[in-house]
């Protein structure tokens, strides 16, 4: 007996268990197979088939969809059908008020098997109120569109009516040769969720706890449960049997291994590779002149040899493509993130930062160990992103180009809010308690037991916890990335579905990570308000002084400037203008532009809740000796003074004194960057000191280097994002400082 109708908590709010937790029962149970058919959407895909491999269970993706207003389970048997899922729900959500018709189901119905649907289907309803004539109708339409992919799904939830129900569905399946499966319609792992599933219900609803409904659960049967648990509810062997038949002939991998790049246009004669040295090679020549070329051609070829053994030839020149563009219908753009630690990106024009004159890292960017396509951000005009987007859209063609999707989940301050309304307290009382905890932070609900109490009196207090622990993190609904495009060579119905967002803008129905385990590529299209600033300044000193300034060209290296920015006088300037920066800038005194990347990475959380700022401050003006744990520290550390600052940094350390391999020490460096739980700092810890003493350290001191590592977590800031914001400040300061009257009026502008 295989469970071929389950939905995840990613059915959001009709949904009460993660996919994770699914596959966890599912193995506890001694499952070898698990369905994954969540409501109109495969969202949780990705994640459950991940956690399928990990526990060696072998997945079954699917969905649920609305037809003729009531669900059908429709199974992917292979990746054609997977593509014709993906279409269906496409139409589904793009049509929004206008169902899907028989003629839908037919046109897309290759590769897939089609269920009936459980305890809300339209056949469950007509059999029990015995409208067999009808029910028959409807499954020879049906079965005109799947024939022999149809099955009659076959419940018994313990419901009044539900074994009658089963015997006429039993017996409509013989009369019609329609091959019935056993079904639990689960709704959640185990019975321990059903309380969360029945909250999550109330939510959804607008009920509180109190209010009788039909589609709440009248009980908590609709779990996983066991071969044997089944066969007690419908003692039909073959409606068992038939279960592990259909698993068994769906098999799909959503995994890619490979990278599905774009196509780029290239002349006929050349391949991507040649095509992708060519212009590296002209825009060396340029940019390197004299002795600075023989070490730029030294990097540009380590670089070029990893990113051709990871195939990614094409995606850079996807990007190049996109950056010409811009420039083409002078847009101002520039990228930013790790990307501005590649030479080839710097070659291109995706990024205006030398990776070399700056000690930028490569293998923060790149690497041949990384898992996934890289990550490169550009900022646009936002005044006119959306015409780069439009381009794009065009230039792809549009069955190819979407924008990513967050999952927007339950955090405390929500989570306690709907806690507190599904009990039945007045709206008075729900604002009020909501308002004593903190509306973003992913906090634990217990630590503010205080500030709960002090508004709110209850003799269900720890009932009230407990349901809020149990939404916390749970998916609400599908946001908007506010930047990141998925391209794809192949139509992107073959990976996912097409949804529009509330401001109507098409999406696809994964988040970053789980599109890059598709192996999608991710382009992040980003606006920023100061590049509109920037031209409009340029424009107003040529139309009223008849000057004209190419701001991307200025060197970085004016005093004038510099000594300006340590005047504090930095109203109005990118990044720099706030109080807070003002005083960090009389400190520090910037007098470079190493100098400048350091000013912008300093003001962030982490150096001041850390304690970097002011040893940094001290020992860049020689009130402070320098001091490294280890010599092999100094050359890691020896431009921030010894102070760890930057992310790169941690990579280094993790692989020059720790001893890791790149790709280790990337995971390491990703760790203490973002934070992860306590088991998995436990395991960094270990091997960074045991890979450190292994290189013939001193235990005690790998300690201590670990010790200053670790108060990183959560906090890193990248070395190549602070130098490309740093540039963006250079502009900004070297327009106000020598043509004020024009900068201060595209500023208010």
């Amino acid at each position: 007996m295989i469970h071929l109708h389950v939905r995840s908590w990613f059915s959001f709010l009709a949904g009460g268990s993660s996919p994770e937790e699914l596959v966890e029962t599912a193995h506890r149970l001694g499952l070898p197979t698990l369905a994954l058919t969540d409501t109109h959407g495969v969202y949780g895909a990705v994640r459950f088939q991940l956690a399928c491999q990990q526990a060696g269970i072998h997945p079954v993706i699917g969905a649920e969809i609305a037809f003729q207003e009531a669900p059908l389970v429709l199974l992917a048997q292979h990746a054609g059908g997977y593509a014709n899922l993906c279409q269906l729900l496409t139409l589904y959500h793009v049509r929004q008020d206008e169902p899907l018709t028989l003629g839908d189901l037919a046109r897309h119905h290759a590769g897939l098997f089609c269920l009936t649907g459980g305890t809300e289907s339209r056949l469950q309803h007509l059999v029990d109120c015995r409208r067999l004539q009808q029910a028959t109708t409807w499954l020879h339409d049906l079965q005109s569109v799947y024939g022999d992919h149809l099955r009659i799904e076959v419940c018994n939830l313990r419901r009044p009516g539900d074994l009658y129900v089963a015997k006429q569905m039993l017996r409509l399946a013989a009369e019609l040769s329609i091959v019935p499966v056993a079904s639990n319609d689960v709704r959640y792992a185990s019975p321990e969720a059903y309380r969360r599933y029945d909250l999550l219900t109330c939510v959804r609803l607008g009920l509180t706890v109190h209010e009788p409904h039909p589609a709440r659960p009248s009980n908590a049967e609709a779990h996983l449960k066991s071969p044997e648990a089944m066969a007690a509810l419908i003692p039909y062997r073959p409606a068992l049997d038939h279960t592990a038949a259909l698993a068994e002939a769906c098999s799909i991998d959503l995994l890619s291994e490979h990278i599905t790049t774009p196509s780029a246009q290239i002349p006929s004669a050349w391949s991507p590779d040649q095509q992708l040295a060519q212009l590296c090679i002209e825009g060396l020549q340029h940019k390197y002149p004299g002795d600075a070329l023989a070490p730029a051609l030294a990097q540009l070829n380590r670089e070029l040899a990893v990113i051709a053994d990871l195939q990614l030839d094409e995606f850079f020149l996807v990007v190049h493509e996109v950056v010409q563009e811009a420039h083409r219908r002078a847009i101002r753009c520039a990228g930013r993130g790790s990307a501005a630690n590649s030479i080839v990106a710097y070659l291109l024009n995706i990024t205006g930062v030398d990776p070399l004159r700056h000690n930028l890292l490569f293998e923060r960017f790149l690497h041949r160990g990384r898992k996934g396509t890289p990550d490169i951000d550009i900022d646009f005009d936002s005044e006119r992103r959306d015409e780069i987007i439009a381009w794009i859209e065009d230039r792809f063609g549009i069955e190819h180009t979407a924008m990513t999707a967050t999952i927007s989940t339950f955090r405390l301050r929500q989570a306690l809010r709907e806690v507190i309304k599904a009990l039945g307290f007045p709206m008075h009382v729900v604002n009020k308690v909501s308002k004593s905890v903190p509306p973003r932070e992913p906090t634990a609900v217990r630590d503010y037991r205080a500030e709960i109490t002090s508004v709110f009196e209850s003799d269900h207090l720890d009932l009230i916890y407990e349901l809020v622990e149990s939404l916390q993190d749970c998916p609400r609904h599908l946001g908007l990335h506010n930047g990141g495009m998925v391209l794809s060579e192949l139509p992107l119905y073959h990976f996912t579905p097409v949804q529009v967002s509330a401001n109507g803008v098409k999406m696809v129905q994964f988040d970053k990570n789980d599109v890059e385990a598709l192996g999608l590529i991710k382009l992040d299209v980003l606006g920023l308000r100061m590049f509109g600033t920037l031209s409009e300044a340029e424009e107003l000193i040529h139309r009223h002084y008849d000057q004209a300034i190419e701001l991307d060209r200025l060197p970085l290296d004016d005093p004038a400037v510099y000594a300006y920015i340590c005047t504090s006088k930095t109203l109005g300037m990118f990044q720099i203008e706030s109080q807070g920066q003002m005083h960090l800038i009389a400190s520090l005194q910037p007098e470079d532009f190493d100098d400048l990347i350091c000013q912008i990475a300093l003001f962030r959380p982490g150096p001041l809740q850390g304690n970097m700022v002011h040893p940094f401050v001290r020992r860049r003006r020689g009130e402070e000796a320098i001091a490294y744990d280890h010599p092999d520290l100094a050359p890691i550390l020896a431009d921030t003074y010894g102070v760890i600052l930057f992310q790169e940094q941690i990579l280094e350390i993790a692989h020059a004194f720790a001893g890791m391999p790149l790709q280790e020490a990337d995971d390491f460096r990703s760790a203490m960057s973002k934070g992860n739980n306590d088991e998995e700092m436990a395991r960094m810890h270990h091997a960074f000191v045991a890979g450190a003493h292994d290189r013939g350290v001193d235990v005690a001191v790998a300690e201590v280097v670990f010790e200053k590592v670790s108060n990183f977590v959560g906090y890193g800031f990248c070395r190549s994002h602070a130098a490309a914001f740093a540039r963006t400040v250079y502009q900004s300061a070297w327009l106000k400082y020598y043509h004020p009257a024009a900068y201060m009026a595209a500023v208010m502008q």
